[in-house]
């Protein structure tokens, strides 16, 4: 897993469009962290801590995984599955440092 996550975390940070970066891709208490900065001009981190709001970013997330064809992201999907990790991904202001963290358990992958 951790070699995994070094091979995947070579391409950051990486800008994702619509004022959301990927800085980096960690390991923290054995789960798979995706750090991802969000432009605070383009998001209302405030906002974003709506649980509704957060329940549908963990839907597209969810839909992403189940629909990936990249064989390189099911191959590092299978490994994080494999080891019993969880994924996070944590959501951090690009001003404030303000954020919040969408978890998807492993039984979900």
């Amino acid at each position: 897993l951790k070699i995994a996550v070094e091979v995947a975390a070579a391409d950051c940070p990486e800008d994702l469009g619509d004022g959301l970066t990927m800085k980096d891709i960690l390991l923290e208490n054995g789960n798979v962290v995706y750090v991802y900065e969000m432009d605070e001009d383009y998001y209302d981190i405030e906002g974003c801590n709506d649980p509704l709001i957060q329940a549908s970013w963990k839907a597209s997330i969810m839909e992403f995984i189940y629909n990936n064809e990249d064989a390189n992201v099911e191959e590092f999907l299978k490994v994080v599955k494999d080891s019993e990790a969880d994924i996070i991904c944590r959501y951090v202001g690009n001003v404030s440092g303000d954020g919040f963290d969408i978890v998807i358990d492993n039984s979900e992958l």
